[in-house]
Protein backbone atom coordinates (compact mmCIF):
# COMPACT_ATOMS: atom_id res chain seq x y z
CA UNK A 1 0.00 0.00 0.00
CA UNK A 2 1.67 3.58 -0.84
CA UNK A 3 1.39 5.29 2.53
CA UNK A 4 0.50 8.95 2.42
CA UNK A 5 4.04 10.16 4.17
CA UNK A 6 5.94 8.67 1.09
CA UNK A 7 4.04 10.72 -1.14
CA UNK A 8 3.96 13.99 0.87
CA UNK A 9 8.03 13.52 1.34
CA UNK A 10 8.22 12.81 -2.50
CA UNK A 11 6.62 16.16 -3.27
CA UNK A 12 8.36 18.19 -0.88
CA UNK A 13 11.64 16.73 -1.92
CA UNK A 14 10.78 17.84 -5.48
CA UNK A 15 9.79 21.40 -4.65
CA UNK A 16 12.61 21.73 -2.83
CA UNK A 17 15.46 20.50 -5.78
CA UNK A 18 13.20 23.18 -7.84
CA UNK A 19 13.30 25.72 -4.72
CA UNK A 20 17.22 25.72 -4.52
CA UNK A 21 18.01 27.53 -7.95
CA UNK A 22 17.27 30.40 -6.38
CA UNK A 23 18.97 33.02 -4.55
CA UNK A 24 18.35 33.29 -1.50
CA UNK A 25 16.91 29.46 -1.98
CA UNK A 26 13.22 28.56 -1.47
CA UNK A 27 11.96 25.84 1.82
CA UNK A 28 8.82 23.67 1.56
CA UNK A 29 7.20 21.65 3.95
CA UNK A 30 4.95 19.28 2.79
CA UNK A 31 2.87 16.88 5.37
CA UNK A 32 0.28 14.63 5.23
CA UNK A 33 -0.90 15.86 9.20
CA UNK A 34 -1.86 19.10 9.23
CA UNK A 35 -0.61 18.84 12.46
CA UNK A 36 2.77 18.71 11.79
CA UNK A 37 2.79 22.28 10.56
CA UNK A 38 3.63 24.54 13.57
CA UNK A 39 5.18 27.98 12.00
CA UNK A 40 3.50 29.07 8.73
CA UNK A 41 5.85 31.59 8.18
CA UNK A 42 8.95 29.45 8.31
CA UNK A 43 8.55 28.53 4.27
CA UNK A 44 5.79 27.62 2.08
CA UNK A 45 4.10 24.89 3.34
CA UNK A 46 1.20 21.99 2.21
CA UNK A 47 -0.65 19.45 3.28
CA UNK A 48 -1.91 16.58 1.51
CA UNK A 49 -5.05 15.93 2.27
CA UNK A 50 -7.12 12.37 0.68
CA UNK A 51 -9.75 12.89 -1.87
CA UNK A 52 -11.75 9.93 -1.77
CA UNK A 53 -10.71 5.48 -1.25
CA UNK A 54 -7.96 4.45 -3.50
CA UNK A 55 -8.93 2.08 -6.13
CA UNK A 56 -7.35 -1.64 -5.73
CA UNK A 57 -7.03 -3.75 -8.19
CA UNK A 58 -7.58 -7.12 -6.90
CA UNK A 59 -5.14 -9.06 -8.94
CA UNK A 60 -3.03 -11.75 -6.81
CA UNK A 61 0.98 -11.46 -7.19
CA UNK A 62 1.18 -7.77 -7.67
CA UNK A 63 0.37 -4.63 -6.65
CA UNK A 64 -2.25 -1.66 -8.50
CA UNK A 65 -3.76 1.08 -6.78
CA UNK A 66 -4.86 4.39 -7.59
CA UNK A 67 -4.85 6.98 -4.74
CA UNK A 68 -6.55 10.56 -5.48
CA UNK A 69 -5.34 13.47 -3.34
CA UNK A 70 -5.92 17.12 -2.96
CA UNK A 71 -2.52 19.39 -1.82
CA UNK A 72 -2.80 22.72 -0.40
CA UNK A 73 -0.54 24.69 -0.30
CA UNK A 74 -0.12 28.23 1.96
CA UNK A 75 1.27 31.13 1.50
CA UNK A 76 1.88 33.15 4.43
CA UNK A 77 0.04 36.71 4.54
CA UNK A 78 2.92 39.38 4.47
CA UNK A 79 5.06 37.41 1.59
CA UNK A 80 6.30 39.68 -1.00
CA UNK A 81 4.94 39.66 -4.05
CA UNK A 82 8.35 38.77 -6.44
CA UNK A 83 8.47 35.83 -3.90
CA UNK A 84 4.70 34.69 -4.16
CA UNK A 85 5.67 34.73 -8.51
CA UNK A 86 8.20 32.68 -7.96
CA UNK A 87 6.60 29.81 -6.10
CA UNK A 88 4.29 30.09 -8.43
CA UNK A 89 6.84 29.43 -10.69
CA UNK A 90 8.24 26.27 -9.31
CA UNK A 91 4.84 24.81 -8.51
CA UNK A 92 3.69 25.20 -12.37
CA UNK A 93 7.16 23.90 -13.20
CA UNK A 94 6.15 20.66 -10.66
CA UNK A 95 3.04 19.81 -12.61
CA UNK A 96 5.08 19.69 -16.17
CA UNK A 97 8.34 17.72 -14.87
CA UNK A 98 5.77 15.03 -13.37
CA UNK A 99 2.51 15.03 -15.00
CA UNK A 100 1.98 11.98 -17.06
CA UNK A 101 5.38 10.53 -16.13
CA UNK A 102 6.79 7.46 -14.18
CA UNK A 103 8.34 7.64 -10.83
CA UNK A 104 10.09 5.21 -8.04
CA UNK A 105 8.16 5.77 -4.98
CA UNK A 106 7.84 3.45 -2.10
CA UNK A 107 9.31 0.57 -3.25
CA UNK A 108 7.28 0.40 -6.86
CA UNK A 109 6.32 2.86 -9.67
CA UNK A 110 3.87 5.79 -9.30
CA UNK A 111 2.42 7.73 -12.73
CA UNK A 112 1.44 11.34 -11.52
CA UNK A 113 -1.77 13.07 -12.98
CA UNK A 114 -2.57 16.57 -11.73
CA UNK A 115 -5.97 18.08 -12.31
CA UNK A 116 -7.68 21.22 -11.80
CA UNK A 117 -4.24 22.92 -10.13
CA UNK A 118 -5.44 26.31 -8.82
CA UNK A 119 -3.01 27.73 -11.46
CA UNK A 120 -3.82 31.26 -11.24
CA UNK A 121 -0.66 34.19 -10.43
CA UNK A 122 -1.02 34.42 -6.68
CA UNK A 123 0.03 37.49 -6.36
CA UNK A 124 -2.95 39.14 -7.41
CA UNK A 125 -4.26 37.98 -4.42
CA UNK A 126 -1.00 39.80 -2.21
CA UNK A 127 -1.93 42.21 0.42
CA UNK A 128 -5.73 41.31 1.14
CA UNK A 129 -4.12 40.32 4.65
CA UNK A 130 -5.00 36.86 4.69
CA UNK A 131 -3.12 33.29 3.95
CA UNK A 132 -2.94 32.13 0.61
CA UNK A 133 -3.38 28.90 -0.80
CA UNK A 134 -2.82 26.97 -3.97
CA UNK A 135 -4.68 24.10 -4.63
CA UNK A 136 -3.95 20.52 -6.67
CA UNK A 137 -5.71 17.76 -7.18
CA UNK A 138 -3.35 14.61 -7.61
CA UNK A 139 -4.37 10.98 -9.09
CA UNK A 140 -1.39 8.51 -8.35
CA UNK A 141 -1.41 5.61 -10.22
CA UNK A 142 0.68 3.15 -8.34
CA UNK A 143 1.91 -0.31 -8.93
CA UNK A 144 4.44 -3.26 -7.88
CA UNK A 145 5.74 -5.99 -9.82
CA UNK A 146 3.84 -4.69 -13.03
CA UNK A 147 5.05 -4.12 -16.27
CA UNK A 148 3.93 -0.62 -17.21
CA UNK A 149 3.46 1.39 -20.17
CA UNK A 150 6.69 3.94 -19.48
CA UNK A 151 8.43 0.86 -19.33
CA UNK A 152 8.40 -0.47 -22.80
CA UNK A 153 10.62 1.12 -24.99
CA UNK A 154 10.57 0.42 -28.67
CA UNK A 155 13.19 1.84 -31.03
CA UNK A 156 13.44 1.75 -35.17
CA UNK A 157 16.25 2.16 -36.70
CA UNK A 158 18.01 3.38 -33.66
CA UNK A 159 15.74 5.86 -32.92
CA UNK A 160 13.54 5.55 -29.72
CA UNK A 161 9.70 5.39 -30.32
CA UNK A 162 7.00 7.93 -29.06
CA UNK A 163 3.85 5.99 -29.41
CA UNK A 164 0.33 6.11 -28.04
CA UNK A 165 -0.20 2.28 -28.00
CA UNK A 166 1.16 -0.45 -29.99
CA UNK A 167 0.16 -4.38 -30.24
CA UNK A 168 1.77 -7.58 -31.91
CA UNK A 169 -0.73 -10.10 -33.33
CA UNK A 170 -0.10 -13.47 -34.87
CA UNK A 171 -1.92 -14.70 -37.89
CA UNK A 172 -3.63 -17.36 -37.70
CA UNK A 173 -5.45 -19.36 -40.59
CA UNK A 174 -8.36 -22.22 -40.40
CA UNK A 175 -8.48 -25.44 -41.93
CA UNK A 176 -11.88 -27.81 -41.34
CA UNK A 177 -11.84 -31.13 -41.42
CA UNK A 178 -14.53 -33.84 -41.79
CA UNK A 179 -14.02 -37.16 -39.74
CA UNK A 180 -16.96 -39.48 -40.10
CA UNK A 181 -19.56 -36.47 -40.45
CA UNK A 182 -18.24 -34.60 -37.59
CA UNK A 183 -16.27 -30.99 -38.70
CA UNK A 184 -14.05 -30.07 -36.46
CA UNK A 185 -11.81 -26.87 -36.90
CA UNK A 186 -8.32 -27.08 -36.55
CA UNK A 187 -6.11 -23.65 -35.94
CA UNK A 188 -3.04 -23.43 -37.71
CA UNK A 189 -0.39 -20.66 -36.64
CA UNK A 190 1.26 -18.58 -39.86
CA UNK A 191 4.64 -18.40 -37.54
CA UNK A 192 6.01 -16.43 -40.49
CA UNK A 193 3.52 -13.49 -40.36
CA UNK A 194 3.32 -11.49 -37.57
CA UNK A 195 2.07 -7.93 -37.49
CA UNK A 196 3.84 -4.91 -35.46
CA UNK A 197 0.75 -2.43 -34.65
CA UNK A 198 1.53 1.50 -33.83
CA UNK A 199 -0.41 4.64 -33.04
CA UNK A 200 2.19 7.28 -33.58
CA UNK A 201 1.82 10.93 -33.16
CA UNK A 202 2.64 12.74 -35.75
CA UNK A 203 5.61 14.92 -33.55
CA UNK A 204 7.58 17.74 -35.39
CA UNK A 205 11.30 16.79 -35.81
CA UNK A 206 11.01 13.51 -34.54
CA UNK A 207 12.85 11.24 -36.70
CA UNK A 208 11.03 8.10 -36.61
CA UNK A 209 7.54 10.22 -37.31
CA UNK A 210 9.56 12.29 -40.33
CA UNK A 211 10.97 8.78 -42.01
CA UNK A 212 7.84 7.07 -41.57
CA UNK A 213 5.85 9.60 -43.21
CA UNK A 214 7.62 9.94 -46.41
CA UNK A 215 7.68 6.47 -46.65
CA UNK A 216 4.13 6.44 -46.31
CA UNK A 217 3.26 9.10 -49.04
CA UNK A 218 6.05 7.96 -51.08
CA UNK A 219 4.74 4.50 -50.98
CA UNK A 220 7.53 2.75 -49.92
CA UNK A 221 7.25 -1.20 -49.10
CA UNK A 222 10.22 -2.70 -49.67
CA UNK A 223 12.18 -0.69 -47.22
CA UNK A 224 13.33 -2.47 -43.94
CA UNK A 225 13.56 -1.20 -40.43
CA UNK A 226 15.39 -2.00 -37.34
CA UNK A 227 12.93 -2.99 -34.71
CA UNK A 228 14.03 -3.08 -30.85
CA UNK A 229 12.29 -3.85 -28.02
CA UNK A 230 12.82 -4.30 -24.23
CA UNK A 231 10.79 -3.50 -20.90
CA UNK A 232 12.77 -4.78 -18.30
CA UNK A 233 10.98 -7.73 -17.67
CA UNK A 234 10.54 -10.57 -20.69
CA UNK A 235 13.53 -8.24 -22.46
CA UNK A 236 16.24 -6.11 -20.90
CA UNK A 237 17.77 -3.12 -22.11
CA UNK A 238 21.27 -5.27 -22.84
CA UNK A 239 19.47 -8.45 -24.99
CA UNK A 240 16.38 -6.81 -26.54
CA UNK A 241 13.96 -8.31 -29.26
CA UNK A 242 14.78 -7.49 -32.26
CA UNK A 243 13.04 -7.71 -36.02
CA UNK A 244 14.01 -6.55 -39.12
CA UNK A 245 10.15 -5.48 -40.73
CA UNK A 246 8.92 -3.55 -43.26
CA UNK A 247 5.58 -1.39 -43.52
CA UNK A 248 2.67 -3.27 -43.75
CA UNK A 249 0.03 -2.34 -47.25
CA UNK A 250 -2.69 -0.98 -44.18
CA UNK A 251 -0.14 1.21 -42.86
CA UNK A 252 -2.31 4.84 -43.21
CA UNK A 253 -1.61 8.29 -42.02
CA UNK A 254 -3.91 11.27 -41.29
CA UNK A 255 -5.64 13.53 -39.24
CA UNK A 256 -9.47 14.80 -38.00
CA UNK A 257 -9.55 18.16 -37.89
CA UNK A 258 -9.43 19.85 -35.37
CA UNK A 259 -7.12 17.11 -33.59
CA UNK A 260 -3.80 16.18 -33.67
CA UNK A 261 -2.00 13.84 -36.79
CA UNK A 262 -1.07 10.24 -36.29
CA UNK A 263 -0.17 7.78 -37.88
CA UNK A 264 -1.55 4.02 -37.78
CA UNK A 265 1.38 1.95 -38.89
CA UNK A 266 1.58 -1.42 -39.08
CA UNK A 267 4.77 -3.63 -39.94
CA UNK A 268 5.77 -7.25 -40.36
CA UNK A 269 9.06 -9.31 -40.60
CA UNK A 270 10.75 -8.44 -43.33
CA UNK A 271 11.96 -10.33 -46.54
CA UNK A 272 14.74 -12.63 -45.86
CA UNK A 273 15.31 -12.21 -42.01
CA UNK A 274 12.35 -13.99 -40.81
CA UNK A 275 12.53 -16.54 -38.15
CA UNK A 276 16.18 -15.16 -37.44
CA UNK A 277 17.40 -15.22 -41.29
CA UNK A 278 15.46 -17.92 -42.97
CA UNK A 279 14.99 -16.68 -46.66
CA UNK A 280 12.33 -17.67 -49.01
CA UNK A 281 12.20 -17.29 -53.09
CA UNK A 282 9.13 -18.26 -55.10
CA UNK A 283 9.05 -19.43 -59.09
CA UNK A 284 6.24 -20.40 -61.22
CA UNK A 285 5.91 -22.60 -64.33
CA UNK A 286 3.41 -24.78 -66.28
CA UNK A 287 3.33 -28.03 -65.28
CA UNK A 288 1.43 -31.25 -66.41
CA UNK A 289 -0.18 -32.38 -63.95
CA UNK A 290 -3.10 -30.72 -61.50
CA UNK A 291 -3.99 -30.54 -57.61
CA UNK A 292 -5.49 -34.33 -59.00
CA UNK A 293 -2.75 -35.99 -58.19
CA UNK A 294 -3.88 -38.80 -60.91
CA UNK A 295 -1.30 -37.97 -63.22
CA UNK A 296 1.55 -37.29 -60.41
CA UNK A 297 5.81 -37.43 -61.48
CA UNK A 298 7.04 -40.65 -59.49
CA UNK A 299 11.04 -40.30 -58.70
CA UNK A 300 13.74 -42.27 -57.70
CA UNK A 301 15.36 -39.75 -55.25
CA UNK A 302 15.03 -36.18 -54.13
CA UNK A 303 17.96 -35.29 -55.89
CA UNK A 304 16.27 -36.32 -59.21
CA UNK A 305 13.07 -34.45 -58.57
CA UNK A 306 14.77 -31.41 -57.72
CA UNK A 307 16.42 -32.14 -60.75
CA UNK A 308 13.56 -31.97 -62.49
CA UNK A 309 11.99 -28.77 -61.21
CA UNK A 310 15.04 -27.18 -61.71
CA UNK A 311 15.14 -27.81 -65.67
CA UNK A 312 11.74 -26.35 -65.74
CA UNK A 313 12.31 -23.40 -63.19
CA UNK A 314 15.45 -22.15 -65.00
CA UNK A 315 13.98 -21.89 -68.37
CA UNK A 316 10.36 -20.07 -67.34
CA UNK A 317 9.46 -16.31 -67.15
CA UNK A 318 8.60 -16.60 -63.75
CA UNK A 319 11.86 -17.41 -62.19
CA UNK A 320 13.09 -17.57 -58.25
CA UNK A 321 12.57 -14.10 -57.14
CA UNK A 322 12.50 -13.51 -52.87
CA UNK A 323 8.69 -13.47 -50.94
CA UNK A 324 7.80 -12.97 -47.68
CA UNK A 325 7.56 -16.24 -45.73
CA UNK A 326 4.46 -18.20 -46.79
CA UNK A 327 2.93 -20.22 -44.77
CA UNK A 328 4.57 -23.81 -44.96
CA UNK A 329 2.17 -25.26 -42.57
CA UNK A 330 -0.91 -24.90 -43.56
CA UNK A 331 -1.80 -27.40 -46.92
CA UNK A 332 -4.91 -26.09 -48.25
CA UNK A 333 -5.21 -22.25 -47.39
CA UNK A 334 -2.46 -19.83 -48.25
CA UNK A 335 -1.66 -17.05 -50.23
CA UNK A 336 1.64 -15.40 -51.38
CA UNK A 337 2.43 -12.17 -53.03
CA UNK A 338 4.75 -12.66 -56.52
CA UNK A 339 6.82 -9.70 -58.03
CA UNK A 340 7.78 -10.59 -61.11
CA UNK A 341 10.89 -9.15 -63.54
CA UNK A 342 10.27 -6.27 -64.89
CA UNK A 343 9.79 -7.65 -68.63
CA UNK A 344 7.79 -10.54 -67.75
CA UNK A 345 4.92 -11.01 -69.71
CA UNK A 346 1.63 -10.30 -66.92
CA UNK A 347 -0.75 -12.70 -69.32
CA UNK A 348 1.62 -15.77 -68.84
CA UNK A 349 2.00 -15.22 -65.61
CA UNK A 350 -1.70 -15.07 -64.26
CA UNK A 351 -1.93 -18.38 -66.26
CA UNK A 352 0.63 -20.42 -64.47
CA UNK A 353 -0.41 -23.42 -62.53
CA UNK A 354 2.68 -24.89 -60.09
CA UNK A 355 4.55 -23.11 -57.90
CA UNK A 356 7.70 -24.13 -56.45
CA UNK A 357 8.95 -22.03 -52.89
CA UNK A 358 12.58 -22.39 -51.65
CA UNK A 359 13.65 -22.11 -48.23
CA UNK A 360 17.39 -21.45 -46.87
CA UNK A 361 17.82 -22.03 -43.79
CA UNK A 362 19.86 -19.22 -41.38
CA UNK A 363 22.84 -21.73 -40.83
CA UNK A 364 23.73 -22.22 -44.65
CA UNK A 365 22.59 -25.66 -44.68
CA UNK A 366 20.46 -27.00 -48.10
CA UNK A 367 17.71 -25.42 -48.94
CA UNK A 368 14.00 -26.97 -49.35
CA UNK A 369 11.67 -27.29 -51.82
CA UNK A 370 7.68 -26.94 -51.21
CA UNK A 371 5.29 -27.27 -54.13
CA UNK A 372 2.14 -26.15 -54.81
CA UNK A 373 -0.68 -26.12 -56.93
CA UNK A 374 -1.90 -22.28 -58.04
CA UNK A 375 -5.94 -22.00 -57.23
CA UNK A 376 -5.80 -17.93 -58.42
CA UNK A 377 -4.50 -15.64 -59.02
CA UNK A 378 -4.90 -11.71 -58.91
CA UNK A 379 -3.23 -8.68 -59.89
CA UNK A 380 -2.29 -5.89 -57.61
CA UNK A 381 -0.21 -2.66 -57.62
CA UNK A 382 2.72 -2.68 -59.29
CA UNK A 383 1.90 -5.87 -61.27
CA UNK A 384 2.66 -7.47 -58.22
CA UNK A 385 0.17 -11.33 -58.65
CA UNK A 386 -1.20 -12.48 -55.24
CA UNK A 387 -1.18 -16.20 -55.92
CA UNK A 388 -3.73 -18.89 -53.65
CA UNK A 389 -2.31 -21.95 -53.67
CA UNK A 390 -2.58 -25.41 -52.07
CA UNK A 391 0.12 -27.69 -51.41
CA UNK A 392 1.53 -30.56 -53.41
CA UNK A 393 1.46 -33.20 -50.49
CA UNK A 394 3.12 -35.93 -52.84
CA UNK A 395 5.61 -33.71 -54.31
CA UNK A 396 6.82 -31.87 -51.23
CA UNK A 397 6.36 -35.20 -49.31
CA UNK A 398 6.65 -38.47 -50.79
CA UNK A 399 10.59 -38.67 -51.69
CA UNK A 400 11.77 -36.96 -48.11
CA UNK A 401 12.82 -40.09 -47.35
CA UNK A 402 9.18 -41.63 -47.11
CA UNK A 403 8.88 -45.94 -48.08
CA UNK A 404 6.04 -47.46 -48.51
CA UNK A 405 5.72 -50.85 -47.06
CA UNK A 406 3.43 -53.36 -48.46
CA UNK A 407 0.43 -53.55 -46.63
CA UNK A 408 -3.18 -54.97 -46.42
CA UNK A 409 -6.65 -53.88 -44.29
CA UNK A 410 -7.71 -56.55 -42.09
CA UNK A 411 -10.74 -54.77 -40.56
CA UNK A 412 -12.27 -51.58 -41.00
CA UNK A 413 -14.86 -49.14 -39.18
CA UNK A 414 -17.12 -47.57 -41.51
CA UNK A 415 -20.09 -44.76 -41.43
CA UNK A 416 -22.59 -47.49 -41.85
CA UNK A 417 -25.69 -44.35 -42.22
CA UNK A 418 -23.36 -42.14 -44.74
Amino acid sequence: MLENKAVADYLAAELNARGKKYKPPYEFIVSADAGDIKDKTRALQGILNVRGNAEINPIPGFVNQIHHYRLDMFVPKDEKVVKIRQYNKIILGLIDDLNGNTVALGGGKAIFTFKTPNAHDLAVYAGIGKDLISTLHIDIDYSIGAVISSDQVWQINGNTVRYSSWAIRLQTEGAVNSVFGQRATQTLPVRQQKFYDFLFPYIEGDPVCLEIQADIMSGDMTKAYALTYWDGAAYIQANPYRATVSLYQNNSSGAVVPGVANFEVTFTDADGVVNNGWRYSMALFDNQFDSSTANTRAFASLAAQRTWYTQRTNVSDAPFVRVRAPNLNSLTITQQVYLPPSNANLESLLNKNYAVIQVQPPTGAAWENYYYFVTNATVGANNQILYDLEMDTVQTFLFRGIVIAPAVIRRAHLDRWQ
